[in-house]
């Protein structure tokens, strides 16, 4: 752990951006992890949250939650489209249950997260408040 021009780096995480080339990112950054899905984002691909940016791995997501592990806590739960995402627990702001009427059907309870510099966002997860909060409190 160091600071660097004011910002404090617990770690940096090496990844493989879309074109191969290497990149990392500062593990205090970090908000979340998970796989893309639909047809605005890159296929095969990992979308990684830091603050107000959203970056782009190649790498298997499994060695990528494994570098993170060494930095900051990870919570695995599951997206409505059964896709694992991985959070900072340290981000989580609030966990309430899904609304039937602007939620996805299978989403129980939405997950905000904090974002410095930035807006706080949402995910939806298959997960039930309770489940969730197990979760968290297990870490």
């Amino acid at each position: 752990m160091k600071l660097i021009d004011g910002v404090l780096v617990l770690a940096l995480i090496a990844y493989t951006d879309l074109n191969g080339g290497a990149a990392a990112f500062n593990s205090d950054a970090f908000v979340r992890m998970r796989p893309t899905h639909g047809d605005s984002e890159p296929r095969d691909a990992l979308t990684i949250r830091v603050d107000t940016k959203r970056l782009h791995a190649s790498d298997a997501p499994d060695e990528l939650a494994a570098a993170l592990r060494a930095s900051v806590t990870l919570v695995s739960l599951r997206t409505p489209n059964d896709l694992p995402v991985w959070i900072n627990a340290a981000r989580l702001d609030s966990v309430t249950a899904a609304l039937s009427s602007i939620h996805h059907p299978s989403a129980q309870s939405v997950v905000t997260l904090a974002i410095r510099g930035g807006p706080a966002i949402e995910q939806q997860v298959r997960e039930t408040v309770a489940e969730v909060q197990a979760a968290f409190n297990a870490n």
